[in-house]
């Protein structure tokens, strides 16, 4: 996703060229030799291999470490009826435009928060949106950006995240599991919309109120539990909890990497 680290790579610079999840899709780039992924984010009995045009790793473990945040000072009350989505404002595709509308539609009391890019893209996202209904347009609010502070603030008075179809999230799922804040996610056939199941499957989390099997279900499991503040409340305390051992500084994926690193190269 760098232009300058792309072109570096065709200049095939080193023996073996690897890539992860953070581009989480193929390169497409026959000089990248590996592409390194996850038991937790590919399809199971579906042969992935074929998504990528590296030769396709599968850890045993998410292949992260991740640092537990500290000093978070930024939290707030869950608020009800309040749907999160701080994602970059490319990920958004006309697909994801259903679930927004859909929610403000069967959630009278529901607002929508998305966060603003530096390029103004959220622009055409919101004149997007208000073609499609106008009448919502007091009920979907762009906030500028911030710090990882205010990213954990917004998580936690937010009541559920909502995770983009087609391209979901990655390093903000690990940082709203502070709070515990539940993310909402529709998996698709590739790594780009699995990542948020892969967490919660690693998490060994029962994600029958957060896995959607289709876009109406997204809609509704969003609405339950922006809704239903008890149910929400008692999740969160499961999601930190098991993040916190299950997700965080994750030692095991250190050794696989190491294993790895001494097989390939």
């Amino acid at each position: 996703m760098s232009t300058d680290l792309l072109y570096i790579t065709y200049l095939k610079l080193a023996d073996k060229q690897i890539v992860s999840w953070g581009h989480p899709d193929t390169t497409g780039n026959n000089n990248m030799d590996y592409f390194i992924s996850s038991k937790f984010f590919e399809q199971e009995g579906v042969n992935s291999s074929k998504n990528y045009t590296e030769k396709l790793i599968k850890l045993n473990s998410i292949p992260t470490y991740f640092n537990y945040p500290d000093n978070i000072v930024r939290k707030r009350k869950t608020l009800k009826n309040v749907y999160c989505c701080p994602q970059s404002i490319y990920k958004f595709h006309p697909d994801f435009d259903e679930i927004i509308l859909g929610i403000l539609k069967k959630d009278k009391k529901a607002k929508i928060i998305l966060v603003k890019d530096n390029l103004s893209i959220y622009k055409k996202l919101k004149k997007r949106l208000l073609l499609k209904n106008p009448d919502i347009y007091k009920r979907i609010f762009f906030l500028n950006r911030g710090d990882k502070n205010f990213y954990i603030s917004l998580c936690s008075l937010s009541s559920v995240l909502l995770d983009p179809l087609h391209f979901g999230s990655g390093t903000t799922f690990y940082e709203s599991m502070t709070v515990g804040t539940p993310t909402i996610s529709l998996p698709g056939d590739f790594l780009r919309s699995r990542t948020i199941k892969g967490f919660y499957d690693q998490m060994q989390i029962n994600s029958s109120l957060l896995i959607a099997k289709d876009k109406d279900d997204y809609i509704d499991k969003s609405i339950f539990l922006a809704t239903n503040i008890e149910e929400n409340l008692k999740l969160r305390e499961e999601l930190k909890n098991s993040a916190k051992k299950k997700l965080f500084e994750n030692k095991k994926v250190i050794k696989e990497f190491n294993d790895l690193f001494q097989k390939v190269l």
